[in-house]
Parts: C-alpha cells; sequence; structure tokens
C-alpha cells in the first residue's frame, strides 16, 4: 500500500492517465520516466514517487546477443514513454532513462565510431526523442530488474528505486563492443567558394543556337526590367551581349587554367590546346585568336575571332547554324562560315564532319541510289527456239497519216502499230492497224501469222 500523501498523488496520476484494473508486469530490461515512476512534490512538499506501467518483450532463443537484447530493451522504454507523455493531460518536466548496461550507454553516447546496421537503425530511434544527456548509469542490484511480479506489494514498483532520491549520478567507463568499427569518423571542415557564373550545363537542353541567345538576352531582359523597371525594348545590341556572355560562359568553363595565367599576366603552360593559336583577353574578358593580320583591311572580329573548344554543346549548336544558313552544303562551305561568324573552334574540321554526319538532311541529299533488283527471267526468255515462237505483243501509236487529197483539203485518220517481239531472238515485227477493235487486232495477227508462221505462245 501506499502511503497517504503519495497514494493522493497516484490516484491523481491514474485519473490523469485514466488507468483502471491495471495490471503489474514484470519490467525485464528498462526504465522510463525516472524508472518505471512518476516523481513529483506531493501536499506535504515531499518528494514522492508513483508508479505508472511497465512494458515487457520475450527474448528470442537465438539469433540475438545480450548487448542487442539490452539496445531492444532501451528502445522499448523510450516507446513506452512517448506512450505515457502523449496520455497524460500536462507536460513533464523531465524524463530520464536508467540502463545498468554499460554497452548500451556506450552506444548512445557514441559519437566517433561506426555501427553496424542493426545497431545504427535503433540508436537513431532512442536518439530521435530523447537525447544522450536522459540517460544515466544503475547497477543491477539497486534496480528492479530481481523483483518477481508475485512480490510487488511493499516493493521498490511501488515506492521507487532508493538511488532515484540520490542527487550525485554514479560515474562510469564505456565498454567496447565488437560490434562497433574500429575505423573512427571526425568531422572536416569544408570552405564553400561562390562561383559567379551560369552554369552551362544548362545550355544542353537547347538544340539550335538562336534559341540559346535569345533565351539568354530575354532572361537579361527581365532582370534588367525587374531592377530598374525601364521599358523592354529589345535592340540587336541586346541579342550581341547575349551572343557574348554565352561565349565567355563556355570559355570559363574550358579555358579557365589558361584565363587564370592572362589574368596573373603568367605564360601559358605547355599542354594548352590554345597556345599555338596566339590568344589574348579582349577588353570583355574573352579568349581570341591573335595573329598577324592587325594591319589587315578587316573587321576586328574577322581577324581575331572567338576560341571555342570542341567537345562542347554548344560548340556543336554553333557549327549546325551556320550548317543550315549555307543550305546543308559541304564541310568547306560551313567551316568558311563558321570562321566568318567570328567562331574559331579547336578541332572545327572533325566536328564539322561529325555534324555533317548526323545531319538528317544531308543523309537524305548525299544518299547512294537504290537499284531495284529485277525479277527471274521467264523459261521462253532464256531457252533457244525458232523465230516467233514465243511472242510479246504492244500496241503504240496512234498517228496522223493523210489518207486522201479533197477539193477541201486533206483528209487526217490516224493508225496505229502493233509490235510482235520474239522472246527468244528479241527480233521485232510490226503490223498497221487502222483503228483499236478486237477485228482490227486480229487481222493485223493473222497478217504477221502469215509471214512469220504460228507462234505457241503470246505474252
Amino acid at each position: 500500500m501506499l502511503k497517504p500523501d503519495v497514494e493522493d498523488a497516484g490516484m491523481l496520476l491514474f485519473q490523469k492517465l485514466k488507468i483502471h484494473n491495471s495490471e503489474f508486469i514484470r519490467l525485464d530490461e528498462k526504465l522510463s520516466i525516472e524508472g518505471n515512476v512518476i516523481s513529483g512534490l506531493c501536499e506535504s512538499r515531499r518528494k514522492c514517487f508513483c508508479w505508472i506501467c511497465t512494458k515487457s518483450k520475450v527474448a528470442p532463443k537465438h539469433g540475438h546477443t545480450i548487448p542487442r537484447l539490452e539496445l531492444c530493451a532501451a528502445v522499448t522504454a523510450v516507446e513506452l514513454a512517448e506512450a505515457v507523455s502523449d496520455a497524460l493531460e500536462f507536460a513533464l518536466q523531465e524524463i530520464k532513462f536508467y540502463s545498468d548496461s554499460k554497452v548500451v550507454l556506450g552506444y548512445i553516447q557514441n559519437r566517433v565510431r561506426r555501427f553496424s546496421v542493426y545497431v545504427d537503425n535503433r540508436v537513431a530511434r532512442i536518439l530521435k526523442n530523447a537525447s544522450s544527456e536522459q540517460w544515466f548509469y544503475v547497477r543491477t542490484d539497486q534496480g528492479t530488474r530481481q523483483i518477481s511480479a508475485r512480490s510487488l506489494k511493499n516493493s521498490t514498483w511501488l515506492q521507487g528505486p532508493s538511488f532515484l532520491r540520490q542527487k550525485e549520478v554514479e560515474s562510469f567507463d564505456f565498454v567496447e563492443d565488437p560490434e562497433t568499427d574500429a575505423s573512427e569518423m571526425y568531422a572536416m571542415k569544408c570552405t564553400v567558394m561562390l562561383t559567379h557564373s551560369l552554369g552551362t550545363e544548362r545550355f544542353q537542353r537547347f538544340s539550335q543556337w538562336s534559341s540559346l541567345v535569345k533565351a539568354i538576352m530575354n532572361l537579361k531582359l527581365f532582370v534588367r526590367h525587374s531592377v530598374t523597371q525601364c521599358e523592354k525594348v529589345v535592340s540587336v545590341q541586346d541579342y550581341l551581349n547575349a551572343e557574348r556572355f554565352v561565349i565567355k560562359q563556355v570559355q570559363q568553363e574550358s579555358f579557365s587554367e589558361d584565363i587564370s595565367c592572362f589574368q596573373d599576366k603568367k605564360p601559358l603552360p605547355r599542354n594548352s590546346s590554345i597556345l599555338s593559336l596566339n590568344p589574348f583577353l579582349d577588353k570583355d574578358g574573352l579568349l581570341k585568336v591573335g595573329g598577324r593580320l592587325n594591319r589587315a583591311d578587316l573587321d576586328k572580329s574577322e581577324m581575331h575571332p572567338w576560341i571555342l573548344p570542341q567537345k562542347h554543346h554548344v560548340s556543336t549548336l554553333i557549327v549546325r547554324h551556320f550548317h543550315n544558313i549555307v543550305k546543308h552544303q559541304g564541310r568547306n562551305r560551313t567551316e568558311g562560315a563558321v570562321r566568318s561568324g567570328d567562331y574559331w573552334i579547336i578541332g572545327s574540321k572533325r566536328l564539322i564532319a561529325s555534324v555533317i554526319h548526323s545531319c538528317v538532311k544531308c543523309r537524305k541529299l548525299r544518299g547512294k541510289e537504290l537499284h531495284q533488283i529485277m525479277s527471274e527471267l521467264p523459261k521462253d526468255r532464256v531457252i533457244p527456239s525458232s523465230p516467233f515462237t514465243s511472242v510479246g505483243v504492244d500496241v503504240f501509236g496512234p498517228w496522223q497519216v493523210i489518207e486522201r487529197q479533197t477539193r477541201g483539203g486533206l483528209a487526217n485518220s490516224k493508225r496505229w502499230g502493233v509490235l510482235y517481239t520474239c522472246l527468244a531472238s528479241r527480233a521485232i515485227h510490226i503490223e498497221i492497224e487502222e483503228e483499236m477493235t478486237t477485228s482490227a487486232f486480229i487481222n493485223a495477227t493473222r497478217r504477221f501469222m502469215a509471214i512469220r508462221g504460228k507462234s505457241s505462245e503470246f505474252r
């Protein structure tokens, strides 16, 4: 039986928890909420303890070690604490967990070593709703593990263990467990550097050079309108600025080391792919081809074109663009158009040949003519025989012929020709018929057979 003041506090908590006819269950592994009791101050201002509930599980016969069973009990304690906290209508100021397993406490306090998947999942479940500062160590002989369910009356289950009234917490050393990985993890300090670039990987979403430039131009106009609230007026200079912006992004990604050398006033490395082009940086920070044409009567963009890498999506878009401008002509015309458009692509011949090879229209225009394979010749064409034994017949015409001359003029009429061909020797015989009728054809055939002899087969 509980003391009167403790009993009043206990009954109050039981009413809050709405627990009636509770059954005492032996707790084998863990305690929760100050052990398995709730502590507070009663009317006499003394610290009292009230038992709430317990929970236990049957351990499997095999497949689990003692540290793993202790860890599962710790998970059960956390779940039981969550259930009690949700059932109460008032907030708890503090929740403490006690365990007599130094291995489990070492799991919970760990910050360096690695765990196996089984241990790591359960430690994560414990730390999800309970911090490591809420876990304390208690010796096995001070807990309630050895108390059976039959001796609950006047036991520490109802009055609370004696160590709960102690202010000082016993210190202990962690025990190493073979399931932890010997390798240690350390926090590394990393520095994040912000780069002021758009990123050319977004350019791969475009299949046309003009679409890419227009998209960048519209984006710049939108930003300018949002900042300055000026009117959206599209000009040729906006298109050229967007074009230079795309070229600059590609060069900063592909020739970053070379640009850094120019900015630091250092010579280019010997393995640079643009060393032979005598490149330089213009006022806009763009790489251009050098040379000896400064005194030529040419535009500066033609004398010093922009340098682009070969294996880049933007270079492919530019080659396709100028290939369409020259109406799908050959490699030389396309390369000349690219050079005239102020672009110098490294290894442009190979890239242009690849683009032309993959161009559907060019494959259709430059494709080889197909020749239909004829069927086997019939037997009459390949076996020698007398002339006109097997005959092929056809009619051609008509032709206008002058039949007679009258007082009013000439009388014209139509004539057709009947062609008889020997299938074996390819000899021909022609008869004239006056009209396209059956009787006229029969008469022509009779004349043919009267001259050439009878035929065994007509085709």
